[in-house]
C-alpha cells in the first residue's frame, strides 16, 4: 500500500510540476502532459523503446485498480494492455494517468 500511495504521490507532482511549468490555463482540454528531453536527430524505432513481449504485463477487464497499480510497481512499467475476461483480445490500455482520473 505504501508503494502505490508512493507512486500516486510522484505522479501527482509530475503532473502539477508540469502544469505549473507549461502555464497550464482552465480553458485547456489536454489533461495529460508529456515530459522529456527533445529528440535526438535520428529518430529510434519503437521496436527499440518498446517492452519486450516476454516481459509485457497484461491486465484483464476484472482486474482492481490495485491490482494494476501493483502490476505496474513490479514491472516498473507506466502502463499495460487490458484484454478481454474470455477471448484474451485487446480491449484497452491503462496507464498511471489513468488512476489519477478516478
Amino acid at each position: 500500500m505504501a508503494s502505490q500511495v508512493l507512486l500516486l504521490y510522484l505522479i501527482f507532482f509530475y503532473y502539477f510540476q508540469a502544469s505549473a511549468a507549461f502555464g497550464s490555463s482552465s480553458s485547456s482540454t489536454s489533461k495529460r502532459v508529456f515530459l522529456g528531453i527533445p529528440a535526438p536527430k535520428h529518430s529510434k524505432l519503437i521496436s527499440e523503446c518498446m517492452t519486450p513481449i516476454n516481459n509485457l504485463g497484461t491486465l484483464s477487464e476484472s482486474s482492481t485498480v490495485d491490482e494494476a497499480v501493483q502490476l505496474l510497481l513490479k514491472l516498473g512499467v507506466s502502463g499495460a494492455p487490458v484484454v478481454h475476461d474470455a477471448t484474451g483480445e485487446l480491449v484497452g490500455i491503462v496507464c498511471s494517468f489513468d488512476f489519477l482520473q478516478q
